[in-house]
């Protein structure tokens, strides 16, 4: 195939280096060195190939010349990107546009070869999905070829000798944006043969280019076989037998230390080692929740989101006392960057909006929103005054603010009644709030009330009351799931009573909490949404692998008990 090939523009060159002169030069490298890693009795005649992050197309107008007769596609997150190769490119190329989540629209077990130059090595969050997704377009005894950062670039990039004992997977940069290249990512050979390895046959690891100096990136050849597809869980699993998965864990904090992201190790963990005979499922909760408390509560968001994808879901216990440290920041940081990150991901801003927060609680998460998002206004409803004296004290003690920002204000609201005018906001937010509330019909309609037309309502309701932490008895119950469910009122009561976490008057304060909770469902907060009229628009369930107790399934849908909460996005009408 005769392929014209003019140059990209220089932003679009930018993404993924290299200059007019050498452009294409180092396309033809990749497909060199992508040839190396196929079998050696590889023919590209009649094969329909896939390059996955294929940026303006540089490695595909190189592998034309040499694939004769195979189909070529290539896909890539940049709209721009994608927009210039379809317009400048041969249209024997096929450019698909992918979004942030998989699934590509493109058809399973299509593809002979799907290849990747400098994706997982950017992977920090969402690698799992990605290669899931790889493996669903691949045919039976097709392959996988990508690139990894391992030995040959560990020096250049962190300053440190190369050490596989300490390196599984390791996402340093997470704070670097998009354009600049985004996180980077270390993978090992044993890391990449136990977890990748439990999707597909690692047939072929090269660790870096032999060219004489052990430089440059690594290559691996997946082999896609009949084998069943274990779920994203399983190839995240961290395997607490293999002591190299608790180094890594504890190497990663470090180097995040040294580039003045997250505090240094304990002295009870160590640094470079697991620490004396403590088993190691225990050290395993441990260094998760100090990467993603300790060292994600300093990042914005959606850089903890990265952290957190690469060592797995956030563990639950034990939970944060409220009014503490981590209680701010688990407001302040997390929640208020996760409605950030939800409105971001559909292109929005809340950036010189007026918003209403209802259910404000004691005002962390608006303080959050006002710094972080910069809403021109932002007014935070709560049913109880909120201490704005103490709510200040925390922003002084934590370092996020010497003043609350004048963009911000509290107001006490009615159970079913919002003080504000009609159509006087543009955007109302809620966190963990309806499961409280009285009547969430008519708050509905108040919401809808207040918001202008097109307003947009987003919505985060944790826990469902029939989810595994549906009655908020965490505190009282450690480690036991559907205590709603499987306790009776009384004996709930006498639990609280006998160990009181607190004065009396706090016990009985939870203990009222949770007599009040109104025990809503997904379907009825749907019910309640479309019934005032709300055009629902966006939602992400919340749940995760729970064991069930004996019993649970024949008495509740499995649909209340797996479901632990929601996130939506929703429009006025």
């Amino acid at each position: 195939m005769t392929v014209t090939a003019p140059v990209p523009p220089v932003a679009l060159r930018t993404r993924v280096g290299g200059r007019p002169d050498e452009y294409y030069e180092i396309g033809r490298a990749h497909v060199g060195l992508i040839q190396a890693m196929l079998p050696a009795d590889w023919s590209w005649a009649g094969r329909r190939v896939l390059d996955f992050g294929c940026g303006t197309g540089r490695t595909l107008v190189a592998l034309a010349a040499e694939a004769s007769g195979a189909e070529l596609w290539g896909c890539d997150i940049d709209e721009p990107s994608i927009r210039w190769a379809n317009a400048n490119l041969s249209s024997d190329f096929h450019f698909v546009k992918n979004e942030e989540l998989p699934p590509l629209a493109l058809p399973a077990g299509g593809f002979d070869l799907v290849y990747g130059m400098s994706v997982f090595t950017h992977l920090v969050g969402r690698w799992s999905d990605w290669l899931l997704e790889v493996h669903r377009l691949l045919k039976v005894g097709g392959y996988g070829v990508f690139t990894f950062l391992g030995e040959g670039m560990m020096r250049d990039l962190t300053g440190h000798e190369w050490d596989e004992s300490r390196v599984g997977m390791i996402g340093l940069d997470v704070g670097r944006s998009w354009d600049e290249g985004g996180p980077n990512v270390f993978h090992s050979e044993w890391w990449i043969r136990s977890h990748w390895g439990r999707l597909f046959e690692v047939e072929k690891v090269m660790p870096y280019v032999d060219d004489g100096h052990r430089r440059g990136h690594g290559f691996v050849r997946l082999g896609k076989d009949d084998r069943p597809v274990p779920r994203k869980e399983e190839l995240e699993r961290v395997d607490t037998a293999d002591v190299r998965e608790i180094a890594s864990l504890q190497f990663n904090i470090e180097l995040l230390h040294e580039r003045g992201i997250a505090p240094a190790l304990p002295s009870t963990v160590g640094n470079g080692g697991v620490a004396g005979s403590r088993p190691l499922a225990t050290l395993v909760p441990k260094l998760k929740t100090r990467l993603v408390q300790e060292v994600g509560r300093r990042l914005p968001q959606p850089v903890k989101r990265r952290i957190q994808a690469l060592i797995g879901p956030k563990p639950r216990d034990p939970w944060p006392s409220v009014g503490g440290e981590t209680w701010f920041w688990d407001h302040f940081d997390y929640a208020a960057g996760e409605i950030i990150a939800f409105f971001g991901g559909d292109g929005l801003s809340l950036e010189g909006l007026e918003v209403a927060d209802i259910g404000a609680g004691d005002g962390i998460i608006d303080l959050g929103l006002a710094l972080k998002a910069k809403p021109s206004r932002l007014v935070g409803f709560d049913i109880n005054p909120i201490d704005t004296a103490q709510l200040l004290e925390q922003a002084r003690k934590y370092g996020v603010a010497d003043q609350l920002p004048s963009s911000l204000e509290f107001a006490q609201s009615q159970e079913r009644t919002i003080p504000a005018e009609d159509d006087s906001f543009d955007v109302v937010v809620t966190w963990s709030a309806f499961e409280h509330i009285s009547d969430p019909p008519a708050l509905m309609r108040e919401i809808q009330r207040i918001l202008r037309p097109g307003g947009r309502l987003f919505v985060q309701l944790w826990p469902f009351y029939r989810s595994e932490h549906g009655g908020h008895l965490w505190e009282w119950f450690p480690g036991e799931a559907f205590v709603a469910l499987r306790h009776t009122l009384d004996e709930i009561a006498a639990v609280m009573r006998a160990n009181p976490q607190g004065e009396p008057e706090w016990v009985e304060s939870r203990l009222r909490d949770y007599r009040e909770l109104n025990k809503i469902r997904l379907d009825d907060l749907q019910q309640a949404l479309v019934g005032a009229g709300f055009e629902i628009g966006k939602v992400e369930l919340l749940t995760n692998a729970v064991h069930l107790p004996p019993g649970l399934d024949r008495k509740f849908p499995l649909s209340d008990l797996m479901i632990a909460g929601v996130k939506l996005l929703a429009t006025a009408t």
